[in-house]
């Protein structure tokens, strides 16, 4: 995905509304509601025993659960589910972005639009959504006989680590189960990225919890926005 593919929609209430795909311009915005479906995204999960089960683990593009904002077209959600059954499974959505000045600092900050139904009394509400801009591509590793993340998402709470930040909880702000539209983001908490020797970068996003048992995310809209800086 390249920056002059980037496209500039107004899907969130707050934040930076305007996106630029001029190199020459002082910042960068990639914006996705996945209208168009997958838009180049993948999937997948780290933190397991090696030889676990892993046929619980589904990435799919589906019907909304919740109204979507009136200004909106959007009709479609993809859906990242897992069952936790050790309480440290990560789920996680990643693209590679391009384009970018190779080994360059960028201030970003990322926005994401989720359908939850995780009432504020809920346990399953305590899962925390995270996210990163990195320059090698998001995959697994073994390490001690598990399957973990090579990159650095902190402990699997709501603590940040050095490659993925904390947005936000998936709580809705009400008692009822009922789907509703959330936002986070760190427009608050600084975040660098370091774009490669090739001038690519990884978004990803995930989710961290301790609840055990299945935990589904359904994702609406991405995104991230990019600032050179020292």
């Amino acid at each position: 995905m390249k920056l002059t593919q980037w496209i500039c929609l107004s899907f969130l209430a707050a934040g930076i509304m305007s996106c630029n795909d001029d190199k020459s311009d002082p910042y960068f915005q990639y914006t996705t509601d996945f209208t168009g479906g997958k838009q180049g995204w993948g999937a997948s999960f780290t933190q397991f025993a090696t030889g676990a089960d892993t046929t619980q683990f589904q990435f799919k593009y589906e019907e909304v659960k919740a109204p979507v904002p009136a200004d909106s077209a959007t009709k479609k959600v993809v859906k990242l589910t897992a069952l936790n059954t050790n309480g440290e499974l990560f789920p996680y959505v990643a693209t590679k972005v391009s384009g970018f000045a190779p080994n360059t600092n960028y201030s970003t900050t990322f926005q994401i639009a989720v359908q939850s139904n995780a009432p504020d009394t809920s346990a399953r509400g305590k899962s925390y959504i995270k996210a990163g801009a990195v320059g090698v591509q998001p995959g697994r590793k073994v390490e001690g006989g598990k399957n973990i993340l090579n990159l650095n998402k902190g402990t699997t709470d709501s603590t940040s680590g050095t490659d993925l930040i904390v947005l936000g909880n998936i709580k809705t702000g009400q008692n009822a189960t009922t789907f509703k539209e959330i936002q986070r983001s760190n427009q608050s908490v600084p975040y660098k990225a370091k774009s490669n020797d090739k001038g690519e970068l990884w978004v990803i996003f995930g989710l961290d919890s301790r609840y055990k048992g299945a935990n589904p995310l359904y994702i609406r809209a991405v995104q991230a926005t990019f600032i050179p800086t020292n």
